[in-house]
């Protein structure tokens, strides 16, 4: 039986959001994506601003799906 998976890594911060994309193929782990988008909506580790935050995230993301193969929607 072989276990696999899609796992994303979401770091949300005062200056930037970075993303890392992984896959669990056969027991090991493969990054096969990474970035970052500056952060809009906070301060000091709050977020103040929703909208700006999930438009950092959604800048974020789009980018990240540019790059490869497989698309991040959730």
């Amino acid at each position: 039986m072989k276990n696999t998976g899609m796992y994303v890594s979401l770091d949300i911060g005062t200056t930037s959001i970075k993303v890392v994309v992984a896959e669990f193929i056969n027991g090991e782990m493969n990054i096969i994506g990474v970035g970052n988008e500056k952060s809009e909506g906070l301060s000091r580790g709050i977020i103040v601003d929703i909208d700006k935050t999930v438009n950092s995230i959604k800048k974020l993301l789009s980018k990240q799906n540019k790059k490869q193969t497989l698309r991040l929607t959730k």
